[in-house]
């Protein structure tokens, strides 16, 4: 949940596609020196060094975050426009009219 909490905050700060290494994100978004940064960083460690990480207890400091951005976003995505979904009927005509251009066949 933290990668994808990360990567929204990626979006919304930067309007970019976020990298896909996680430590990548954390360095960029976590502040440095900060009680968050530093149990991230001690959780990666121990991931990287082959630590299973299933069983582990609450950490307070990373529930109450990933609850707060669970919030924010909700929230934010609550006050978004609508968007219309695409035209299936119109991207399947362009997909069928690439193959024909491509394969010189007749798709029915």
């Amino acid at each position: 949940m933290l990668r994808s909490t990360l990567a929204c905050q990626w979006l919304e700060e930067r309007g970019s596609i976020p990298p896909v290494e996680f430590q990548q994100l954390t360095e960029a978004l976590l502040p440095d020196g900060s009680e968050l940064k530093h149990v991230v960083d001690e959780l990666l460690f121990r991931k990287r060094s082959g630590e299973e990480l299933d069983n582990e207890p609450p950490i307070p400091i990373l529930q109450d975050y990933l609850a707060e951005r669970l919030a924010y976003y909700t929230q934010l995505a609550s006050e978004l426009p609508a968007v219309a979904g695409p035209n299936s009927v119109q991207l399947d005509d362009w997909f069928l009219s690439a193959l024909r251009e491509s394969w010189s066949f007749s798709v029915n």
